[in-house]
């Protein structure tokens, strides 16, 4: 009897422990995604359905090289300009949170809408 407490115990203090390393590894990344997204990423993030493309653009560290290159489609997310260390692209919620968590990534902003002048 007292053996089927120590391994239900156990049992239960693994799940425990999974569950917070789980639970820390996501709050890194939304806090990465905090610490680097302006207001109108997050607000378009918020709004977007799960797979919906969400356009913007990104400043890295230095100019892209052809490795973080590879490192960003690696994630899924396809480059549609690049300018020095800027670029933009589209990307799902889930994406750009894991872009954010790039260490050569300092900024991600959400793209606005540009209206001809009359």
């Amino acid at each position: 009897m007292r053996f089927r407490s120590i391994v239900a115990a156990t049992g239960i203090l693994i799940i425990f422990i999974t569950l917070l390393a789980c639970t820390r590894t996501t709050a890194v990344k939304n806090e990465a995604l905090r610490k680097k997204s302006d207001t109108r990423l997050l607000l378009l993030m918020k709004k977007a359905a799960e797979n919906e493309s969400i356009r913007f653009s990104a400043v890295c560290r230095q100019n892209l090289t052809k490795q973080n290159e590879q490192i960003i489609a690696s994630l899924g997310i396809e480059i549609q300009t690049k300018i020095g260390n800027i670029f933009t692209a589209r990307a799902t919620r889930d994406q750009i949170a894991q872009l954010a968590g790039l260490p050569f990534i300092l900024r991600l902003e959400g793209a606005k809408p540009l209206k001809p002048r009359k």
